[in-house]
């Protein structure tokens, strides 16, 4: 189904079709004009309201393919985990060689490797 076709789709269904995200900036701009109030949640902030944790794994993918591109170069690279100590949902990711990271991991965070 074309952009076109779910989009007239969605307008006959009542439907307001948000293709990005200055179309929700204007529909939140022009529902908290008269007065109704609009809360526009994404991505790490959609998922610490839903689940009661930011659930971001952009560290986690990044240092996979890192090791992977140096593992392939001839280094012994891994992950690394750590997790923060006052906040048991908060974890980090990084490359390692030698079980040294390659950038420090959060402080105050209890490594895991």
């Amino acid at each position: 189904m074309s952009e076109m076709a779910v989009e007239e789709r969605s307008r006959a269904d009542g439907i307001a079709a948000l293709h990005s995200t200055a179309g929700l900036r204007a529909l939140a701009a022009e529902l908290g004009g008269i007065g109704v109030p609009m809360l526009v949640l994404k991505g790490p902030l959609l998922q610490e309201r839903l689940y009661g944790t930011r659930l971001g794994i952009a560290c986690l993918a990044r240092s996979v393919v890192v090791a992977r591109m140096l593992r392939s170069r001839g280094v012994g690279a891994t992950v690394s985990l750590s997790v923060a100590a006052d906040a048991p949902r908060s974890a980090h990711a990084e490359v390692a060689v030698g079980k040294q990271p390659l950038r420090p991991h959060p402080g105050g965070n209890v490594l895991f490797i």
